[in-house]
């Protein structure tokens, strides 16, 4: 089972997150290296999700970290 990390989330999952999101989202978001799942975090994961065909929740669970 996936861990679902959300908005409020602090761990080095999202740092990883973070790292990811500023490579695949156009433009890039430029996320700081922080652990926090943030607001500006928040809106990278849902853009990247509507680009992506996905459920624009916000929320990263397995379909997101699918793609």
């Amino acid at each position: 089972m996936t861990h679902v990390l959300v908005r409020g989330t602090k761990s080095e999952t999202v740092s990883t997150l973070k790292y990811w999101l500023n490579l695949v989202v156009t433009p890039d978001p430029s996320l700081s290296a922080s652990r926090d799942f943030d607001q500006p975090t928040f809106d990278a994961v849902v853009k990247f999700q509507i680009v992506q065909g996905l459920h624009p929740d916000g929320k990263v669970g397995a379909d997101t970290w699918g793609r």
